[in-house]
C-alpha cells in the first residue's frame, strides 16, 4: 500500500505494463468499465468517468452507477503537501442510442472527502506484515487533513459536484470479434473548489480496442484529456493534458485490470505518474465489485479503493 511521497524510476513499471499488454493480447478477449484513479487533486483538473464501452441500439437507454470508497494518505513535508482523508464518490451514467453505431452519454459525479473508516485496518495491516507505518500514528485517525502549500486547506468533510461530462461513443472498425471505438467528451464545470474541482472546461478523446471470446474478454483503452489551469492554482506550472491508459481482463467472473495515468504537475513529487491494479468479481451481469491497489511511487493514487459498479439497465 502506498503512503509517503518519494522519487523513484518508473521504468520497471512501464515495462511490466507493456509486458502485460503483449501477453494478454495473445489471448485477445463489450460491457466493461473504464476506471479512473480516485485522487481529488488530479481529478480536479479533469477526470475519466466513462462507464460502459459498448454501443446501444438506436433509441435504447442505459443507466449505471459507480460507487467508490478510497483511503488516501500521501504527504511531503518539505513541499507542504498532505493528503490524509477518505474519498467517497458516486457517478451516475446515462446513455442513449442515437444510432446503432453512435451512443450519447451523460455522466454526473458527486464526491465527499471525509474521515473514513479504514485507518485502523490499514495500520493493523502494515503492522501485521511488518510494513512501515510512514508516520500514520502521528495523524489522528478518521480526520480530514488535506492541504497543498497556500492553494487550499481542508480539515473537515467537504462535498463537491464534478463537471458534468457529455460524450459520444462511436464504432470505427469491426471485424469478427475485434472492435475499435472512438469516444469524445467535454466536461462542463458546475462549481469551483480549490483542490476538488475546477472552473474550466476540459476536452477528452480516446480509442477503445475490444476483443471478445465466449469466456475471455479484454478492453484496451487510451485517452488524452486537455484542460486549462484553474484560478486557484495559477502560480503552479502545469501541463495542459493528462494521459490515461487501461488494460482490463475478464475471464468468466474474474476481473483483472491495470491503469497508468500521467500527472499534470511538472516538478516535485506530485509530478510522478499513477499506477494501479484492479482485482474483482462479476457478481452477475449487473453488478461488479473491485479492489484497487496502487503501485509505487504511491504519490497520486489512493492507498486502497473499493469500487461497486451497478448496471441498472
Amino acid at each position: 500500500m502506498g503512503v509517503q511521497l518519494y522519487t523513484k524510476s518508473n521504468s520497471n513499471y512501464y515495462f511490466l505494463f507493456t509486458l502485460c499488454i503483449i501477453l494478454m493480447f495473445l489471448f485477445l478477449p463489450d460491457k466493461l468499465l473504464s476506471k479512473d484513479i480516485e485522487f481529488p487533486l488530479i481529478q480536479s483538473f479533469t477526470y475519466f468517468p466513462y462507464s460502459e464501452n459498448y454501443l446501444l441500439t438506436k433509441d435504447a437507454f442505459g443507466v449505471g452507477l459507480d460507487i467508490y470508497h478510497s483511503n488516501i494518505y500521501t504527504f511531503n513535508n518539505s513541499e507542504k503537501i498532505m493528503n490524509d482523508f477518505a474519498l467517497t464518490s458516486i457517478t451516475a451514467g446515462l446513455r442513449y442510442g442515437l444510432l446503432n453505431n453512435l451512443t450519447a452519454e451523460l455522466f454526473i459525479k458527486y464526491s465527499v472527502i471525509n474521515g473514513g473508516i479504514m485507518d485502523m485496518f490499514i495500520e493493523d495491516f502494515h503492522s501485521f506484515f511488518g510494513y512501515s507505518d510512514h508516520n500514520r500514528p502521528d495523524n489522528p485517525r478518521h480526520d480530514v487533513n488535506y492541504y497543498n502549500n497556500d492553494f487550499f486547506l481542508y480539515n473537515k468533510d467537504n462535498g463537491t459536484m464534478s463537471p458534468i461530462v457529455f460524450s459520444l461513443l462511436k464504432n470505427i472498425y469491426s471485424k469478427n470479434n475485434l472492435n475499435f471505438k472512438a469516444r469524445i467528451g467535454i466536461g462542463i464545470p458546475l462549481e469551483t473548489k480549490p483542490g476538488l474541482t475546477s472552473d474550466k472546461l476540459f476536452l477528452t478523446s480516446g480509442i477503445i480496442c475490444s476483443y471478445k471470446t465466449k469466456n475471455l474478454k479484454i478492453d484496451f483503452l487510451n485517452y488524452i484529456s486537455w484542460f486549462k489551469k484553474p484560478e486557484w492554482i495559477l502560480n503552479e506550472e502545469l501541463k495542459n493534458k493528462i494521459y490515461f491508459s487501461e488494460l482490463r481482463f475478464k475471464y468468466k467472473i474474474i476481473i483483472i485490470g491495470f491503469i497508468i495515468k500521467t500527472s499534470p504537475f511538472i516538478i516535485g513529487d506530485l509530478s510522478r505518474n499513477a499506477h494501479q491494479i484492479q482485482l474483482g468479481l462479476r457478481i452477475n451481469d449487473n453488478i461488479e465489485l473491485l479492489l484497487l491497489e496502487d503501485f509505487t511511487p504511491f504519490v497520486t493514487t489512493p492507498d486502497i479503493s473499493f469500487n461497486l459498479r451497478i448496471k441498472i439497465k
